[in-house]
């Protein structure tokens, strides 16, 4: 692959992640927790929060590990909210939504793959 190439692969990407990114209200939420918190718990309740509203096939699962306690979890918007609003039931100790368009790392990015 030659620069040009590369770019327009760059290029491409970056739109399909764009389009992607628009198509579900999605984020990342940084996630500050405790030896008993238990992410993949917290991120099945929300799951089922979000089936409860009528959303098919919520995602909600752990994206980044930061270090121990520490992790991003990336999903419907909804599913983010859920988590903030319940923190302290999963003991997390702060939360603070990342500054992106969407739910990265997870299959709401999968419509992105297509055009590559």
């Amino acid at each position: 692959m030659d620069f040009s190439e590369g770019l327009y692969a760059v290029k491409a990407r970056a739109e399909a992640m764009q389009e992607a990114s628009e198509a579900v209200p999605s984020g990342m939420l940084s996630v500050l927790g405790q030896r008993q918190s238990n992410f993949s718990f917290a991120c099945l309740e929300a799951q089922e929060h979000c089936k409860s509203l009528g959303i098919e096939n919520p995602v909600c699962q752990v994206s980044n590990y930061l270090f121990p306690d520490c992790r991003v979890i990336s999903g419907h918007l909804e599913a983010l909210q859920f988590l903030r609003r319940n923190s302290a039931k999963y003991h997390f100790r702060r939360t603070k939504m990342l500054p992106v368009s969407g739910g990265f790392h997870t299959c709401l990015m999968e419509p992105a793959v297509d055009p590559l």
